[in-house]
């Protein structure tokens, strides 16, 4: 028989845990994600995922080049528990700038042309609580059933960003790490405006 607080601790871990393991995006997914880890009780460790396929990608021609923007609206993600994702609203001040702005460097034809046969670390920015921070992202593409795909990836912090990593009755009941990452999967039939559509 459980008693109440076993239950509450299955209830605070199961959803996390259903998140933990493979690929975080499935084929076709047209998505960002966050990734962090986290600590229960002091004992166990969980690694939640938020997901948000809500967000869009635009190519924005720039001179001769263009710019990869990228608006993901905080309310949207999931990550199984809803109110994880309330707190997710509030630690990236989405009462105050209710969509995450990220950009990348100008790229040229000949720059986007070479994603597809190599991967690349692009410059960008992203635009985040009102605050705006210079960013490494790592990007690869991948071609499946004649369909390219652009995934990205950027190993960061809470607080390289200027957030605060949430914690519950002072990270005894939980604690987040400050580690934090950031994940894409777009489709490049769903980019506006690329260059090759």
């Amino acid at each position: 028989m459980f008693h109440k607080l076993q239950i509450f601790i299955l209830l605070a871990i199961l959803p996390s845990l259903a998140y933990a393991e493979g690929n975080i995006f499935k084929e076709g997914d047209h998505c960002v994600a966050w990734k962090t880890s986290k600590k229960m009780f002091l004992l166990s460790n969980s690694t939640p995922i938020g997901m948000n396929c809500k967000a869009s990608a635009e190519a924005k021609k720039v001179g001769a080049d263009y710019k990869l923007y990228v608006t993901v609206p905080v309310a949207k993600f999931d990550s199984g528990e809803e109110t994880r994702d309330e707190e997710v609203v509030l630690i990236l001040g989405g009462d105050k700038q209710p969509n995450i702005i990220i950009e990348s460097e100008a790229l040229s034809i000949k720059k986007i042309t070479s994603l597809e046969k190599k991967d690349a670390t692009l410059q960008g920015s992203i635009l985040i609580n009102g605050k705006k921070f210079g960013i490494p992202i790592k990007v690869k593409s991948t071609i499946n059933n004649g369909k390219l795909t652009y995934q990205g990836f950027l190993k960061t912090s809470f607080t390289a960003l200027g957030l605060e990593p949430p914690s519950v009755a002072g990270g005894v009941v939980a604690k987040v790490y400050d580690e934090l990452e950031l994940h894409f999967q777009f489709q490049e039939a769903k980019i506006i405006g690329h260059p090759n559509l």
